[in-house]
Formats: structure tokens, sequence, C-alpha cells
């Protein structure tokens, strides 16, 4: 069931889409959140967030 949870994570991260990681830090904790998902995801999943909300990150055509 872990294994399911991380690989659909995963895939989500792949498209940009943090939810799965976020929620569970929120809701959860992050120690808690890092044993279900494992630190790498919930780390990158945390750097996802944290460059989207970096006002150097632009989006489209420069």
């Amino acid at each position: 069931m872990v294994e399911l949870a991380r690989a659909e994570a995963r895939q989500w991260l792949t498209v940009g889409a943090t939810s799965p990681v976020t929620v569970a830090v929120d809701t959860l904790g992050g120690a808690a959140a890092e044993q279900h998902y494992g630190s790498d995801l919930v780390r990158r999943g945390l750097e996802l967030v944290s460059g989207a909300r970096d006002s150097l990150m632009t989006f489209g055509r420069r």
C-alpha cells in the first residue's frame, strides 16, 4: 500500500502537482509524511512548492 502511494505521489510530482505531499505534511507533519512517502519525495514536493512561490520563476515565453 505504501509503495502504491509513493508511486502515485511520484507520478503527480512529474507534472508539478504537489498536493499529495503537501497535504500529508500539513495534516500529519513532516516526519510522518516522510515515513509514508519517503524523504526524497517529500523534499522534492516541498522544493516544487517553494519554487512556485519564488518571484524569479516565470511561466510562458520570455
